[in-house]
């Protein structure tokens, strides 16, 4: 196997950079930022990063998803998360980003409440809500539908985009 120093130099730079990344704090970096670093650190680990063979580009990676609020979901709430998990989970392109990056939980959009603000919910496969929070994402948070998101320690595939949240 023919390996050219340029291809040895990505491998490095991706586990520097990974090494940098699990020494620092994720929990506060930009969302933006946090993905942009792990998408060099999976470009300097696969694709042509060990001689042209490299780690297969099959790993989805999630969004980490800033929060500025959380909160218990009151009963309206609730309901509407479970019924959205439920239809989300019927979906063909749901079920096959599940199946793809092994994620088991869909993140839902909430509505807004009289006493609630509106936010996101993690429900399993089966619409039933993971726990009973609601998170309230930064604003101006876009995310697009059938991403990989993390909230609130959940890793979730989202049912449909949320623009400027």
């Amino acid at each position: 196997m023919k390996t050219s120093s340029s291809a040895g130099l990505n491998g490095v730079r991706g586990l520097l950079l990974c090494s940098a990344i699990a020494l620092t704090s994720c929990a506060n970096m930009n969302p933006a930022v946090l993905n942009a670093a792990l998408g060099a650190m999976g470009n300097g680990l696969g694709g042509s990063g060990f001689g042209g063979g490299g780690i297969p580009n099959v790993i989805m990676r999630a969004v980490a998803v800033s929060i500025a609020a959380h909160y218990r979901a009151d009963a309206e709430q609730r309901q509407a998360a479970e019924q959205k998990g439920r239809n989300a989970a019927q979906k063909s392109s749901i079920r096959k980003k599940m199946q793809e990056s092994k994620v088991s939980k869909v993140a839902v959009r909430v509505p807004k409440t009289k006493d609630n603000p509106a936010g996101i919910a993690i429900t399993d496969k089966d619409g039933n809500m993971v726990s009973n929070q609601v998170y309230v994402p930064e604003k101006g948070t876009d995310l697009k539908a059938g991403q990989v998101v993390t909230v609130g320690g959940h890793k979730a595939i989202l049912d449909s985009s949320m623009q400027g949240f």
